[in-house]
């Protein structure tokens, strides 16, 4: 008995770092640093934040959603405000002209929104950032007078955020 639990205490002892284990896919700062993708990766973070490389989309979606610019705008300083974000492109800061239909839907229907946040998007601070705003979402929206829109998240965080969610 004295040996069964020397040894399962030995064993509790070994797995505690493993409840402070975070992961991630994050794979451009373990390259070499005189490769081209790694050398592009760091002037576009040095200009910009880390996770200028592959922003995250949030696509909302509803009847006439593209008329209701007000509360789209709300929304998007509502996730710029969010821990973990950088920076927010949405309609209400259009980039781009309204008829090619890039953040607005030509139909009215839909509206797009490209999300930047702070971490690169493969690490584990970025997906826990990530996980975080679709957690708080159905409330930035409810804060935004936003509700009965239909919402969905997508890139390469959130495909991140899956395959460690499920792991």
């Amino acid at each position: 008995a004295a040996i069964l639990l020397t040894c399962l205490a030995g064993l509790l002892l070994a797995a505690l770092p493993v409840r402070h284990l975070t992961l991630g896919a994050g794979f451009v700062s373990s390259l070499p640093a005189d490769t081209e993708v790694r050398r592009a990766a760091v002037a576009a973070e040095a200009g910009f934040a880390e996770g200028i490389m592959s922003p995250t989309t949030l696509l909302l979606e509803a009847p006439g959603i593209t008329s209701r610019r007000t509360q789209l705008h709300r929304l998007g300083d509502l996730i710029d405000d969010e821990p973990g974000v950088a920076g927010v492109l949405g309609p209400g800061n259009q980039p781009v002209p309204t008829e090619l239909g890039i953040m607005l839907a030509r139909n009215g229907g839909a509206a797009r929104f490209l999300i930047v946040l702070d971490s690169s998007p493969l690490d584990a601070r970025a997906i826990n950032s990530f996980g975080r705003l679709q957690q708080r979402l159905p409330d930035l929206l409810a804060a935004a007078d936003l509700s009965g829109v239909r919402v969905g998240l997508a890139g390469d965080t959130a495909i991140a955020h899956t395959v460690v969610d499920g792991t």
